[in-house]
């Protein structure tokens, strides 16, 4: 007689099923043949649990936003200094960081790109093994580091320093080593992180990101930098299809 083959089990929750049921039901599961009662007995996963991660999110996101509020509120001098310093960069802006700083000097140096500023990001310890050699005698580095003392960085700034590069910083805090190093240093402010165990970076880097995106449009604004630049350096996608519409719709 013809076996007939089973649908294997999903390896995705069931919508309604309870995380219980779908780790017994789960195959891969290293846990799977557990009994319920220990599993979230073991794991602490009970339904007021996961109703707590509600007011948890609310406020994670309530601390981000105060950090940004805070920022906004302290934007002084120095704005202006490391826009006119950016705005007269005859190079590249070149954008660096370590860690979770790195991931945000990419997505900075993105921005600047695609706003009329080219940009490209230098991972700090790649750049000590040879690829500082992008660099030029005209380019301008932003360095992000929340504590200013990132060792890989600080290494970063003599090899820069020697190419000639003008450096704009942005620290949590102005007085620090990276700040002291940099010709115009910006300050997040930022005191705390919104991980209630006050580790992982969350609030300095949402406030780095910000900084960088500020940045990055009083820049576009001082070029003159318009939709048509824009669909230029980004056709494809929906906001390429949409600003082409927009075209259209409305010839300029």
């Amino acid at each position: 007689a013809m076996r007939t083959m089973q649908e294997p089990p999903s390896l995705f929750p069931i919508e309604n099923k309870t995380l219980s049921e779908y780790t017994l039901a789960n195959p891969f599961s290293r846990i799977s043949e557990r009994s319920n009662e220990v599993m979230e007995e073991e794991m602490g996963m009970t339904a007021g649990s996961f109703h707590r991660s509600v007011e948890l999110a609310r406020q994670v996101l309530n601390a981000e936003s105060q950090a940004l509020s805070d920022l906004a509120g302290k934007i002084g001098e120095e704005i202006p200094k490391a826009i006119e310093i950016l705005a007269s960069c005859t190079g590249k802006v070149v954008v660096t960081g370590m860690g979770k700083s790195w991931l945000i000097a990419q997505k900075v140096a993105s921005t600047l790109s695609s706003l009329g500023t080219p940009s490209f990001g230098l991972h700090p310890g790649e750049a000590v093994h040879g690829d500082s050699g992008a660099l030029t005698g005209d380019d301008v580095l932003i360095a992000i580091s929340h504590s200013g003392k990132t060792a890989e960085t600080l290494a970063l700034i003599p090899v820069v320093k020697a190419f000639g590069c003008k450096i704009v910083s942005i620290t949590g805090d102005d007085s620090c080593t990276l700040a002291r190093q940099a010709d115009v240093a910006l300050c997040t402010h930022v005191s705390g992180e919104a991980d209630p165990r006050g580790i992982a970076p969350t609030s300095s880097t949402t406030a780095a990101l910000a900084l960088g995106d500020a940045i990055a449009l009083c820049l576009a604004e001082i070029k003159g930098f318009t939709e048509s630049d824009f669909l230029a350096r980004h056709p494809a996608g929906s906001l390429g299809a949409a600003i082409a519409a927009s075209f259209q719709d409305h010839p300029r």
